[in-house]
């Protein structure tokens, strides 16, 4: 299971987890995530602060590995 998959099982549907984000994202964009298994940087840092679903879990596993160390929040 991925971190994306773990977030839409907390908010119990695909549909709900779209709403829950801000600005609010579609059921269609919420499946691409699912597909390739990582959702955007930005989004990852809301999902996080939504579900408790660590960033990392929720990124590109090559971005992860290239960071090398936990993502942080630009400021």
């Amino acid at each position: 299971m991925t971190g994306v998959d773990a977030a839409i099982a907390q908010a119990g549907s695909r549909k709900e987890f779209a709403e829950s984000l801000n600005p609010s994202i579609t059921v269609q964009a919420v499946f691409q995530w699912v597909r390739r298994g990582w959702v955007p940087p930005a989004r990852a840092l809301e999902i996080e602060r939504l579900y408790g679903i660590d960033r990392a879990h929720l990124v590109k596993p090559e971005l992860v590995a290239l960071v090398g160390a936990p993502l942080t929040e630009l400021a």
